[in-house]
């Protein structure tokens, strides 16, 4: 299980700038790493074996997968706060950008 809460720890800022916070807050989960393609992202979740929401994502951000780590949810949830603190998207704002097409990466 990965340990989101020792110090030395820190994902990459290309994950965590790919996913708005509402994102991992809805899914409980938190983005690690984006490979060398940009294409696979890791997450950090509380359940990896929850693989509809492994895929929502993925379709969500147009990826080619996403990769799932087991840990903490409380873990999850105190690194979203210390990682996205400020950046808030509303839920309405994704939906509406789903809505009208428009790519969720720009």
């Amino acid at each position: 299980m990965l340990n989101l809460a020792h110090g030395d720890f820190h994902p990459q800022q290309k994950a965590l700038d790919l996913v708005e916070e509402t994102m991992c807050q809805l899914y409980k989960m938190l983005p690690i790493k984006l490979d060398d393609t940009g294409r696979v992202l890791t997450v950090a979740t509380a359940d990896p074996t929850n693989l509809p929401a492994l895929e929502d994502i993925r379709l969500l951000l147009a990826l080619d997968d996403v990769i799932g780590i087991a840990a903490d949810p409380t873990e999850i949830e105190a690194a979203i706060a210390r990682y996205f603190s400020g950046k808030t998207e509303s839920i309405e704002e994704i939906i509406r950008s789903i809505q009208s097409g428009e790519d969720l990466m720009d």
